[in-house]
């Protein structure tokens, strides 16, 4: 009986990879074609994942500290040091790199809400009321 395990954990391996480097790259990508800057879509796709999981460190560590107040904050401003850091980008451009990379998917998701919302409003039959 083949080993059926390693193929598919690879496949969620895959899979993972494109969700949480690729896509995100994209939308920092944009957004710094956006301002003027040609990265790569990979390259930005590494430094965003980096970005998160450093801001994820200092976040963790700063949560038992007298600083917790202002913890979602220094989140913010170490995920942009640190994306500013590796896009080799001035502070600023990272900021609007990233807002302009966040207006891209607020603009997708509104495009997808406003799809599946006509389509369930105009082609989901509506439920008949039943009769006893």
């Amino acid at each position: 009986m083949p080993n059926l395990v390693l193929p598919a954990a690879s496949l969620a391996v895959v899979v993972f990879a494109i969700l949480s480097i690729i896509l995100p790259g994209v939308f920092i990508w944009a957004g710094l074609k956006v301002i003027g800057r040609d990265r790569g879509i990979i390259r930005c796709g590494i430094a965003n994942f980096a970005a998160l999981v450093f801001a994820f460190l200092i976040g963790s560590l700063v949560t038992f500290t007298f600083l917790s107040p202002f913890g979602p904050l220094l989140f913010f401003v170490t995920y942009l040091y640190v994306l500013k850091v590796l896009l080799d980008v001035s502070f600023v451009e990272a900021v609007a790199a990233t807002i302009v990379a966040s207006l891209i998917v607020l603009a997708i998701g509104l495009a997808i809400a406003l799809v599946f919302g006509t389509w369930m409003v105009f082609f989901i039959p509506r439920p008949q009321p039943l009769h006893f």
